[in-house]
């Protein structure tokens, strides 16, 4: 599992951006480190859940 109260360095951003093809300009860097610690928090949450390989399908569910 990750480690969300790891701290995210400009450089981690960056290898993650280049390996994604997009480019993050200087003054947008602080809230993009700032969502991906969020990001990473809420990606431990959801680890964290236990989903059982069968659930009974929701009644009447009508898509």
């Amino acid at each position: 599992m990750s480690n969300p109260d790891r701290v995210v360095s400009e450089e981690d951003i960056r290898v993650m951006a280049q390996a994604a093809g997009i480019s993050i300009p200087d003054y947008a860097m602080p809230g993009v480190m700032t969502n991906t610690v969020l990001l990473r928090h809420y990606m431990a949450l959801i680890e964290e859940l236990y989903i059982p390989d069968h659930c009974e399908p929701a009644f009447g569910y009508v898509p």
